[in-house]
């Protein structure tokens, strides 16, 4: 999952931002107030316009095991 993150942030920010730019987003946003967890961290992600990513954490994140397994089988698959 990490990895998959870590790739689609810096495609889309040309190597300027990583997922340790989305790491630190978080703990402000939660030191501002947001709520930790899944959604505020898919929430920074938004900015990122990576729809297909968000979708796929969201699975891998679920209680229902079909969606998690495969969400982590389209992280996994996910161009470097």
């Amino acid at each position: 999952m990490h990895r998959a993150i870590d790739s689609v942030v810096q495609q889309k920010t040309l190597g300027e931002e990583s997922l340790f730019t989305v790491w630190k987003r978080l703990q402000k946003a939660v030191n501002s107030g947001m709520p930790p967890g899944t959604a505020t961290f898919l929430t920074l992600l938004e900015p990122y316009n990576a729809p297909e990513l968000i979708k796929a954490i969201n699975n891998a994140t679920s209680d229902d095991a079909f969606k998690a397994i495969q969400g982590i089988e389209t992280l996994y698959q996910l161009p470097e």
